[in-house]
């Protein structure tokens, strides 16, 4: 039989049932020592016949563009259109619940990735077998965001900490420029990091007993006196 159409819903009670609102939060972006689970918590309606559904049924899911052609996540990877397979679902008294993206769940075959909601509108299409076939619910159900959620569309000025910075992020363009002048480095003058001028020149000396051409040393002519030789320094085939 063909299951109603705009009949299913994850309204709390059956009376508020009329409409199915998804509301959910947006994956972070960020990587953390806590990784964010890549599944979403759905429950739905369906009713065959004006009568609430209640048996196992077969279910097929994909959250797609506006114009339903192309799948940013499908059940089981498909990349546009109807999965080619279903999962299937325990529906009491018409009502049905699965954690869409849960690889764990037969038919199940792909976690929902973050980039999905990367797209300003994603939208839910449900499609529903009873054994007879499987039709498409209409219409699609546009994805909400909670509240709070909303958030996570930024960062939080000083949240980003030493240890969320990946090796060689940190580069040229990166660097705030303010202050500084054509030829400073940054150095570290023992307390602080600060823009400064770098010395123009190192200046080599040679010390007692030492001479130096360029930047090479090599010991003077008669740079060597008693008291730099260790005892028994000298031996026979060093004497004149």
């Amino acid at each position: 039989m063909k299951p109603d159409s705009g009949t299913f819903s994850t309204a709390t009670t059956v009376e508020t049932m009329k409409k199915l609102l998804i509301t959910l939060g947006l994956f972070a972006a960020l990587t953390a020592s806590a990784q964010v689970p890549q599944i979403i918590n759905y429950q739905g309606r369906i009713t065959v016949g004006g009568t609430n559904y209640d048996a196992t049924g077969l279910f097929k899911f994909a959250l797609v563009n506006t114009a339903g052609t192309v799948n940013y996540w499908a059940n089981d990877g498909t990349a546009s259109g109807q999965p080619a397979t279903g999962v299937s679902l325990a529906v009491s008294k018409g009502l049905y619940a699965v954690l869409l993206g849960d690889t764990t769940v037969s038919g199940m075959t792909t976690a929902i990735g973050a980039s999905v909601f990367a797209n300003s509108d994603v939208r839910l299409r449900v499609w529903f077998s009873d054994g007879s076939g499987f039709q498409q619910l209409t219409p699609d159900q546009r994805i909400a965001a909670v509240g709070y959620a909303l958030v996570a569309g930024t960062v939080s000025d000083g949240a980003i900490t030493a240890a969320k910075l990946a090796a060689s992020s940190v580069t040229p363009a990166k660097l705030d420029p303010t202050g500084a002048t054509t030829g400073q480095v940054l150095t570290y003058n023992g307390s602080t990091v600060a823009w400064a001028t770098p010395a123009s020149g190192t200046t080599y000396t040679a010390g007692t007993g030492l001479s130096l051409a360029g930047t090479t040393f090599s010991l003077a002519s008669g740079g060597v006196a008693s008291s730099h030789l260790a005892a028994g320094a000298v031996t026979s085939g060093a004497l004149g």
